[in-house]
């Protein structure tokens, strides 16, 4: 879950690194517009930009293609067969005599 979370930051991060380079200014699409002339200017940041996002996409696909190993298998336990037991056991009654009987316990 935690490379997870770090590919997917990683990836926003070059997304958003990568967006404003390309947003203009004096060189705006390749094109020197200080002096009139229009001389055309080969772009180097383009280069720099497609090196990012293939280097960034054989990143994570690397990090996401790592083998996963799944839990240790968890075995069903078949239930306990049940066993009852019988004790004989006796009681006093109010009025002294003692009471015989059979008691079952299970378990």
């Amino acid at each position: 879950m935690k490379s997870r979370t770090a590919v997917s930051l990683l990836i926003l991060s070059v997304l958003a690194l990568t967006t404003p380079a390309m947003a203009g200014g004096k060189y705006h699409r390749g094109y020197h517009h200080g002096h009139g002339h229009g001389h055309y200017k080969y772009n180097d940041d383009a280069i720099i930009i497609g090196a990012a996002i293939i280097g960034g996409s054989i990143l994570a696909s690397t990090l996401l293609s790592q083998p996963r190993y799944p839990y240790a298998p968890r075995y069903a336990v078949a239930p306990r067969a049940r066993v009852c037991e019988q004790d004989e056991v006796y009681r006093f009654l109010p009025d002294g005599r003692i009471q015989w009987g059979t008691r079952t316990r299970c378990y």
